[in-house]
């Protein structure tokens, strides 16, 4: 089964955080910050559950992809979320310097547009 993989901010979504406000079942609106879409669709990439060599590439390339050296989160979900709320998939060619990983872009909900409600549940 494939894996959904989106960049994050790992901070974000600690859902423990020592926020009092925050309940422990909760997220922080600010981790809905890294659910940013563009044309209501989704950029995320899909990598094979059991390929670790594919994730190491995976990652190596959108780190390469950015403007400094930085912590790179990200977060790896079941590709079956997507169709349990509804969100349809297009191949889409990424932009990073690897050829291949590009192949591996996804814009979940392009065909269709991605509703706030599919993105909060796609969070949570």
């Amino acid at each position: 089964m494939p894996l959904i993989l989106r960049t994050i901010r790992k901070a974000k979504w600690y859902r423990n955080d020592p926020l009092p406000w925050l309940s422990p079942d909760e997220l922080q609106a600010d981790a809905l910050v890294d659910l940013n879409t563009k044309g209501n669709a989704l950029s995320v990439y899909l990598v094979k559950e059991d390929d670790a060599e594919a994730l190491e590439r995976l990652v190596t390339a959108l780190a390469a992809n950015r403007d400094s050296i930085k912590e790179l989160d990200y977060a790896l979900f079941a590709d079956d979320i997507l169709s349990e709320i509804g969100i349809k998939i297009s191949a889409v060619g990424g932009n990073t310097p690897d050829s291949v990983v590009n192949t591996w872009h996804t814009l979940s909900g392009k065909a269709q547009g991605l509703s706030a409600y599919q993105a909060s549940e796609f969070a949570d």
